[in-house]
């Protein structure tokens, strides 16, 4: 066999020299390239702005974040009322981007709200809940309705609450289907609607735990409740609080 030639002396520095700037010069540091992010995330801007009146009919809604967004979190905190059908909820960046599926009603006011739940990309929650108003007419209506949700006397956290004008059915299946203005309850059961139209008519509550997550309630199936003429909102800034809506389980699980 045929000798192998001798490895020239200068490959052999250059090997060295690159391992020992590969592995063994490291400049000091803190691991993992600096300290976790502990700072909750937060919305910065809004379109349209909050109180703006006189808004296109036909606008999208947009939310800008301090920082990258947990995107699936986001998109669930967010809440817009009264109910909107969306075409489309698509992202830019940090901001968050809602396309209605139509026109949006003409002289109404909307408030849309990112639950405290939204999470940043290191998984760091909101903590606390951010909302905004404006108006497809001339004024951004201000009634105030507040209020807890018990289940077997101790608040419930987390549940989904609507205030809706009128008597609320549920359909021939037993669902009731998104209506009037929307909420989530907080650690100490808490609820609140700002920004609720005037109406001679009053508004019904409806609370529940939406199990499946799919904004509806199935009254046979996730615990819940219904308080018809619960308040009224009779002029402009009229507020009525210290609501209680004491909400049960289906039948079956009473027997369980």
């Amino acid at each position: 066999m045929a000798a192998r030639d001798p490895v020239p002396l200068c490959y052999l520095v250059a090997c060295v020299s690159a391992a020992l700037v590969g592995a063994g010069c490291a400049r000091p540091g803190p691991p993992g390239g600096g300290p976790p992010d502990t700072t909750p995330p937060e919305v910065v801007r809004t379109l349209p702005a909050d109180g703006e009146t006189h808004v296109d009919p036909a606008t999208n809604i947009e939310i800008e974040f301090s920082e990258e967004m947990n995107r699936v979190s986001a998109e669930r905190a967010l809440t817009v009322a009264p109910a909107v059908s969306f075409r489309k909820i698509r992202w830019r960046g940090r901001s968050l981007i809602v396309e209605p599926a139509g026109a949006l009603p003409d002289s109404t006011t909307f408030v849309v709200r990112i639950g405290g739940t939204a999470r940043d990309y290191h998984e760091v929650a909101a903590g606390t809940d951010f909302s905004f108003a404006f108006s497809t007419g001339d004024v951004v209506d201000s009634g105030t309705i507040t209020g807890v949700v018990t289940l077997r006397g101790g608040p419930v956290s987390g549940a989904t609450v609507w205030a809706c004008l009128g008597k609320v059915r549920p359909d021939t299946l037993g669902v009731l289907a998104p209506c009037g203005y929307a909420a989530l309850t907080s650690d100490d059961g808490s609820f609140r609607f700002d920004h609720v139209r005037a109406a001679a008519e009053p508004y019904a509550l409806v609370g529940f735990i939406d199990r499946d997550g799919d904004g509806t309630y199935s009254t046979q199936v996730e615990p819940g409740g219904v308080e018809g003429g619960a308040a009224t909102i009779a002029s402009p800034g009229d507020s009525v609080g210290g609501l209680k809506l004491a909400i049960g389980v289906p039948a079956p699980e009473e027997r369980e």
